[in-house]
C-alpha cells in the first residue's frame, strides 16, 4: 500500500493547542500495557476515489481479480483544550483489494428455507 502525505497539522486551528484527546489516550493505553506499543489510533475518514470509466475499459481487473483503490485518508483528533475536532494529517493512499461478486438479489431467501409472518403487536 503506497501512501503520500499531502498535509500535516501540528495543533489546534482553534486556540493553538497542541494537546490532542485520542493521541493522549492512545498513550496511556500503550502505558498501562493495554494496548502494544505499536498500536495506533484509527482516527481516520477514508474517502475513497474509484473511476467508473477506468474501471469499464480495464480488461486485466476481470482477469487479476482485483482493483487498485485510491483514497483520501484524514487523520483527525480532538483538541483537549477547546473539544474541537481536527485534522492532523491528510494523505492519499493506493491500495490493491479483491473484486467481491455480487449476489443477482441480495435478499432473496435461499432454497429450503420456509418465510415467517410474524406480528407485531
Amino acid at each position: 500500500m503506497a501512501s503520500e502525505e499531502i498535509a500535516t497539522f501540528d495543533e489546534c486551528p482553534v486556540c493553538g493547542s497542541d494537546k490532542r484527546i485520542g493521541e493522549k489516550t492512545i498513550v496511556k493505553l500503550k502505558e498501562s500495557g493495554v494496548l502494544g506499543k505499536n498500536a495506533a489510533a484509527n482516527l481516520v475518514f477514508p474517502i475513497p476515489m474509484v473511476d467508473q470509466e477506468k474501471l469499464k475499459q480495464s480488461v486485466l481487473v476481470a482477469l487479476a481479480a482485483q482493483v487498485t483503490i485510491t483514497s483520501m485518508n484524514i487523520w483527525w483528533d480532538i483538541c483537549e483544550m477547546c473539544g474541537t475536532m481536527y485534522c492532523i494529517r491528510a494523505e492519499i493512499v493506493e491500495q490493491t483489494v479483491p473484486l467481491q461478486m455480487q449476489a443477482k438479489n441480495p435478499f432473496s431467501v435461499p432454497p429450503g428455507v420456509q418465510h415467517v409472518n410474524l406480528k407485531v403487536r
